[in-house]
Parts: structure tokens; sequence; C-alpha cells
């Protein structure tokens, strides 16, 4: 048996990766190391039977789509910033099987798309600020990120469509975004969840005013169930369509995806057998 690890030295704490305990945790298998020192820096799995990735959110939703369809084992060791996708499934045995990834426009991701108002923040910050300031280096990026955003848009969630203009689309399969632990609805099945907000025109410093109470309602207090109003809308889907007017630019799980067109989401079966890694000895 033989496994890549794969090291993303551009991620907030690889810092703390020690490669003896990666090899000490998979004693049988021939292992390989890679190491991301820049942006452009690519691997592949073929050949392996097991790949070890050791990064944070984005460098899982980058392991999962280089693996589609592959007959490997896949095992994320978060070393990230936010690291939201582990911190959702904290609980349970020390490795803990995936068996539904998130899907957009045949697209993987591991725990949110989002296009819109701060989701900027996620692929703006440089890695030498993370690696230095660590979440401090997002929350600088807050003030230039809030903005009103013009997104005309349709879904269509079952038997009903949404056409408007919106400030935040947000499709996500965690408890959890950017800190924020404000989907206490979260079940770990083959369901997602939708969070939209409503533009309230023009990017005026009034507009701004405006959006900040839907936002302070979603992520400061959060969900205990679905909610619909006037501007917001947040619920449970098991899958969606989503139809851009025009190219923009995406949050998945940390990466900048520039989408168009008629998108279709969903939670589909993960054809790669994916273990969060907890802890190593």
């Amino acid at each position: 048996m033989s496994i890549l690890f794969v090291i993303n030295q551009l991620s907030g704490n690889s810092d703390k990766v020690n490669p003896q305990a990666l090899v000490r945790a998979f004693p049988e298998d021939k292992a390989d190391f890679f190491y991301i020192r820049k942006p452009s820096d690519t691997w592949s799995p073929h050949g392996y039977d097991k790949i070890a990735v050791c990064g944070g959110d984005g460098t899982l939703s980058q392991a999962l789509n280089l693996c589609r369809g592959l007959p490997v084992t896949l095992y994320y060791v978060p070393c990230g910033t936010f690291n939201e996708t582990a911190k959702t499934h904290k609980k349970g045995a020390p490795m803990t099987p995936k068996a539904f990834i998130g899907n957009i426009g045949g697209r993987c991701f591991s725990y949110v798309a989002a296009a819109g108002s701060f989701t900027s923040i996620g692929y703006s910050v440089s890695a030498s600020a993370k690696k230095k300031f660590k979440i401090f280096a997002y929350l600088a990026k807050v003030v230039g990120a809030y903005k009103v955003h013009n997104i005309p848009a349709t879904l269509r969630v079952g038997d009903k469509t949404y056409s408007d203009s919106f400030t935040l689309i947000m499709f996500i399969d965690s408890s959890r975004c950017f800190g924020f632990n404000f989907n206490r609805i979260y079940k770990d099945t083959s369901d997602l969840y939708l969070l939209t907000v409503k533009s309230p025109g023009k990017n005026s410093l009034l507009n701004k005013i405006k959006i900040f109470f839907p936002f302070f309602r979603a992520f400061f207090i959060g969900f205990s169930k679905p909610y619909d109003s006037r501007n917001m809308h947040f619920c449970k889907i098991s899958e969606a369509e989503l139809v851009l007017s025009s190219p923009r630019d995406f949050c998945l799980d940390g990466d900048k995806v520039v989408l168009d067109g008629s998108l279709k989401i969903s939670k589909q079966p993960s054809d790669v057998r994916l273990y969060i890694v907890k802890k190593l000895k």
C-alpha cells in the first residue's frame, strides 16, 4: 500500500504539522511527500492507494475534486486557520467517515459555496498574513468586504422559485462559517442548507446599514429552525438550481471560483472514502 502526504505550507497552521507523526499514523504504507509552497503547485493522486492532505478547508476541497472517481482513501488532517469542516464534525471517533459531499455545478465543496457580501474574505487573505496573524488576518478584511452586492439570480428549491437580486447566496454543509456557529439545525445527512439575503440596491451607506440587520440575525443570533422574511431566507434543502445572469465570484471552502449559468446544487454520495483525522499520536 502506498500513501501520499500533501502538506499545504500556505495554510495558517501548517508549521504544526509533524511529518514523523504522519508516517507513524500509517506505518504499513510506503510514504511519499508533496509540499505546496505556492498557489500554482499541483499534485496528482494517481498511483496511490491513500492520500493524506494537511491544510485548511480549501486544501480538502481541492483534494476531493482531484480524487473523484479514483479508488483512493482520503484522509484530512486539519491545519488551516478556521478548519470549519473538522470543527463541525468534531464529535465521534478519531477518524470519522463523511459519506456525502456538497456539489455545485459539478464541483465538490466540503462545507460552503457562497457569493456576495463578505465572501471575498475567504480567498483574499494572503498566506503570509494567515500564518502570522491567524484569524486576525481575516478580521482585518471585514470592513473592506462590507459591501452591498447585486446578484440577479433565480433559485429553484422544491416547488418554490425565488427570483431576485441578492447580496448573499450561501449553500452550506456545516454548522459553522467564518467562526460563527450559526446553523444549529445542522445534521450531517444528505441535506444542505440555503441562506439568502436580498439586496437593498446600490452599495451606499444607507444600504450598508440596512443589510447589517439580516446579517446580525443570521450569524450572531443564528437559526434553530427555518426562517423566512421579506429580506432573508434560510432553509434545509435536498437539492436546488441556481441560475445566474452573469459570471460571479464564489467562495468554495476559501478558494475563489467563477461560476455562471444554470447550476445544480446538492449533496451527493462521496465516491471518495473520506476520513477526518482528529488527532495524530
